[in-house]
């Protein structure tokens, strides 16, 4: 894993309410219009999205060991 940076944020009126999606979109280099003023979804494609990505990501969870033990 490679270094990083992190801070405390005292102050978080002086943050952006997209602080977080600035950083990632960064980090990816998304252009400003994809995380600045995302496009309206229902809540059943978010569903649809949060079940697949749930797929996605179990062989990766690492939770799951916590219930058996391993």
């Amino acid at each position: 894993m490679q270094g990083g940076y992190a801070t405390v944020i005292e102050e978080e009126q002086t943050f952006s309410s997209y602080f977080g999606r600035e950083i990632v979109g960064g980090m990816i280099d998304a252009e400003p219009g994809l995380w600045r003023k995302p496009h309206k979804q229902s809540f059943e494609d978010q569903r649809q999205k949060v079940l697949k990505f749930e797929q996605m990501w179990r062989p990766f969870d690492w939770t799951q060991n916590l219930a058996t033990g391993d």
